[in-house]
């Protein structure tokens, strides 16, 4: 591979991002980002014919995840085709590897959208608030019939209580007793 890289993913994989890019795309660089908790995540810059294209590669590492929902990245790619139905901006699927057979663990190849995670702003809080307001109209106005999938929580909502993470600890003693 005759590319800059901060970490190493298995050729295989390269070669299989790369087929699903495009025939001609060539890798230039890999970055890890940061920030998932149960999947390796990295940016893969391409160059195909004079242009570079950058995609985003979800490696699921998480086992007992896998073992609970061994389709997650099936499921990870539908949420993706049907996201793209809402009007917002959103990443498209490129292609996804549902078992490992081909990237030794399940994977999802999606492209990349240029920004930052904005968790709370500094300036303009109500302006934020709108935009989050109008991405989830336009959200919930997709009709997801036929879905194979349905919401359910990870966390059991009755036992939240103390967020010992969190800055503001007691306000979720509040929201806990809603």
């Amino acid at each position: 591979m005759d590319a800059t890289s901060d970490c190493e993913i298995p050729e295989r994989v390269l070669l299989w991002a790369a087929a699903a890019v495009d025939p001609n795309a060539r890798i230039h660089s890999v970055r890890r980002l940061h920030g998932g908790v149960s999947s390796l995540v990295h940016n893969i810059t391409f160059q195909v014919g004079g242009a570079e294209k950058e995609v985003v590669l979800r490696q699921f590492t998480n086992r007992e995840w896998l073992q609970d929902e061994p389709d997650l990245a099936h499921h990870e790619a539908e949420s993706l085709r049907l996201a793209s139905r809402a009007a917002i901006c959103t990443p498209q699927i490129i292609a996804y590897d549902e078992s490992g057979s081909t990237c030794g663990i399940p994977a999802v190849l999606m492209t990349r959208i240029e920004g930052k995670v904005i968790l709370e702003p500094m300036t303009d809080m109500e302006h934020w608030i709108d935009g989050l307001a109008a991405a989830l109209v336009r959200i919930h106005h997709v009709d997801a019939d036929g879905f194979a999938w349905s919401y359910f929580t990870y966390n059991d909502v009755n036992s939240l209580g103390l967020q010992s993470w969190s800055s503001i600890p007691e306000k979720w003693t509040v929201h806990s007793k809603l």
